[in-house]
């Protein structure tokens, strides 16, 4: 390891005498870092999620989550509805009455 000194300027050499890895550049060519799949349970563990809808009476099937888009005191307020499409009362395929304000 030899300094050299030209006109005020100190140069190294390029190679530098030889030392043991350090554990970080050991590591360097592992991933050390939480694979995505591990990183995607931690995250689902600490931020649960939307809760689960409620099922309709009838047909025991989930909700679907819906807004009030009408003017007035209810307005943008969310709510659960039955899933299944519009009907005649008579027809067991079509949507219940089930209804429930989201909290």
């Amino acid at each position: 390891y030899v300094r050299e000194e030209v006109s005020g300027v100190t140069q190294t050499p390029l190679e530098s005498p030889k030392k043991a890895p350090s554990k970080a550049a050991m590591n360097c060519g592992k991933n050390t870092l939480p694979s995505k799949q591990n990183q995607s349970g931690l995250w689902k563990s600490l931020l649960p999620g939307p809760a689960h809808p409620p099922r309709c009476m009838a047909h025991k099937e989930p909700c679907v989550l819906r807004t009030v888009k009408k003017q007035g005191p209810n307005c943008g307020r969310r709510f659960f509805v039955c899933a299944r499409p519009q009907g005649k009362p008579s027809d067991p395929r079509a949507r219940c009455d089930y209804f429930l304000w989201a909290s």
